[in-house]
């Protein structure tokens, strides 16, 4: 869905340097673009936070939700330092830079896409139950009264 987000960025972009920065493009483009990017990652962070919970041994759930958000944190680095080397002088750079976002976050769908196979086997082995450390709560009244 970010793919698609940056994918849609490029009309505007063209439009924009096609009149040499003379005309202002529609802000709902970029509004259209961040809601994509923020309902992929709506889908993505609940189902890849309990894989990881799922399928990292019991000792290393903390280290593993960790190196998650670590990935997250090197991916905007990323972010910043292509967006930061982006020239606000030179609008002619702007559609290359979406369409090359866009491939790049396809090509990283695609090698993701593939992973899933996988992960499903793993996912197939692991057993959906509360982690012994939870109590229901009729045992901690009961315990007390």
């Amino acid at each position: 869905m970010a793919g698609i987000g940056f994918l849609i960025m490029v009309f505007p972009a063209n439009m924009l340097v096609a009149s040499g920065g003379a005309i202002k493009v529609a802000a709902w483009w970029l509004a259209f673009s961040y809601l994509l990017q923020t309902f992929g990652e709506l889908l993505l962070s609940p189902v890849g936070l309990s894989s990881m919970t799922k399928l990292a041994p019991r000792r290393f759930v903390g280290q593993m939700m960790g190196i998650w958000f670590l990935a997250a944190s090197v991916g905007n680095l990323i972010a910043g330092l292509v967006g930061g080397s982006v020239d606000p002088e030179k609008l002619e750079q702007t559609p290359k830079l979406f369409t090359w976002t866009s491939i790049a976050l396809f090509g990283s769908a695609i090698v993701l896409g593939l992973l899933a196979i996988p992960i499903s086997k793993m996912m197939k082995e692991v057993k959906d139950e509360a982690p012994d450390a939870v109590e229901p709560a009729e045992h901690l009244f009961s315990s007390i009264v």
